[in-house]
């Protein structure tokens, strides 16, 4: 992927930027059916193998607590790189 987007939350901000979510949003179409286009897509790219997901765990001090989190993002695969390139 360009790196533009690679966690969820960015995927989804992307996505609303996009001809498709204007489109979506001058034809009066819910939220829901702009991010059930994402996800379907999202979903296409990983079961085709284009992209693929993975989640790591982020750790380090907030306020002298130690926290872990769960951190999940899409990265491109080499077929989606060499797609694209």
């Amino acid at each position: 992927m360009s790196k533009v987007a690679s966690t969820p939350d960015e995927v989804e901000t992307y996505a609303q930027c996009t001809l498709l979510a204007a489109s979506l949003a001058a034809s009066h179409e819910g939220s829901s059916t702009k991010l059930n286009a994402v996800k379907v897509c999202v979903e296409y790219l990983q079961e085709n193998e284009f992209i693929a997901r993975r989640t790591v765990t982020d750790s380090g001090l907030v306020y002298m607590v130690f926290v872990q989190e769960l951190i999940s993002y899409c990265y491109s695969t080499h077929l989606g790189s060499a797609i694209v390139a």
